[in-house]
């Protein structure tokens, strides 16, 4: 994930496995999620906005971006 001009995340997901760790470097990611702090926060947990998530821009897989959603609904139940 990218937020704004300077912040990164890279996210794994596996059985019985969620990281979180320092995105900055380069690695190939099954997809990346852009977009402004806000908008990448919102699309994440599925509270888009007004526009939906124009603000945000997906290049790659998105089963992957759905298995966080589904990572993040269950962490937090």
């Amino acid at each position: 994930m990218r937020a704004g001009d300077e912040a990164a995340w890279r996210v794994r997901t596996g059985p019985g496995e969620f990281t979180v760790t320092d995105g900055a470097g380069d690695g190939t990611a099954d997809v990346t999620l852009s977009g402004s702090p806000e908008d990448v926060l919102r699309s994440l947990w599925n509270r888009a906005g007004a526009d939906g998530d124009r603000g945000v821009t997906v290049e790659g897989d998105p089963r992957a971006v759905a298995e966080l959603r589904r990572c993040l609904v269950v962490a937090t139940q």
